[in-house]
């Protein structure tokens, strides 16, 4: 009776083991390469903006000035941190997680600390990568 239950038991935690492989191996999580177009610290973007660019009049409309991209096969991806006074201040997509139903772009911003010594001008920091294109909702978050 006891060999029957530990065997019985065997079989449920095989049964446990085998669920846990399935389904970690259904919730898909990798990296995306992607490949910067454009970073600094002066677009002649003012305000705060993100955007994913699936076309040349997308492009064009925004005012974004880069190589030309084949968008049956890529997207731009551009986040503009707004205009400051003074230098100091920086943005960087630092990552980019392809989740099963969407795509996660983590963006890094830096703030020059008190005190610093600053280049005294306008600055409008960016940056502009291209990525593989997809259909998959993009949703950005800061770090």
């Amino acid at each position: 009776m006891v060999w029957m239950m530990g065997r019985k038991l065997n079989k449920i935690f095989l049964i446990l083991i085998i669920g846990i492989i399935f389904v970690s191996g259904c919730t898909q999580i990798k990296k995306m390469d992607f490949e910067t177009i454009s970073k600094g610290h002066y677009s002649d973007h003012k305000e705060p903006a993100n955007y994913i660019i699936n076309s040349n009049e997308e492009l064009e409309s925004l005012g974004i000035k880069i190589p030309e991209i084949d968008f049956s096969q890529f997207s731009v991806i551009a986040v503009f941190m707004g205009e400051f006074n003074t230098g100091g201040y920086s943005i960087e997509i630092i990552e980019i997680i392809e989740k099963e139903n969407e795509i996660i772009i983590k963006v890094n911003k830096t703030y020059p600390k008190p005190g610093s010594l600053l280049t005294q001008a306008f600055s409008q920091p960016h940056h502009i990568i291209k990525i593989k294109r997809t259909d998959k909702p993009i949703i950005f978050e800061e770090k």
